[in-house]
């Protein structure tokens, strides 16, 4: 990772998490309110299990929805 808050696509492929995690991928995203109202949302549906959903600057640069995949 480059920065405290910054996870590459390699990161986010690499990476395990200990239950499901929902994510905010864009740049730039401070501004957005769709982890505020997520997380409001999900904490009334299920309020003993809240899933918190973070904002991620995804520092990469992604290829073109017709760019051949290597897997």
């Amino acid at each position: 990772m480059s920065a405290p808050d910054t996870l590459t696509l390699a990161d986010l492929r690499t990476r395990t998490f200990p239950h499901p995690s929902l994510g905010v991928l864009g740049d730039p995203i401070a501004h957005s309110l769709s982890p505020a109202m997520h997380n409001a949302a999900l904490a009334a549906l299920r309020p003993t299990h809240p899933t918190l959903v973070r904002s991620i600057t995804c520092a990469c640069i992604l290829p073109p929805p017709n760019y051949p995949r290597p897997y």
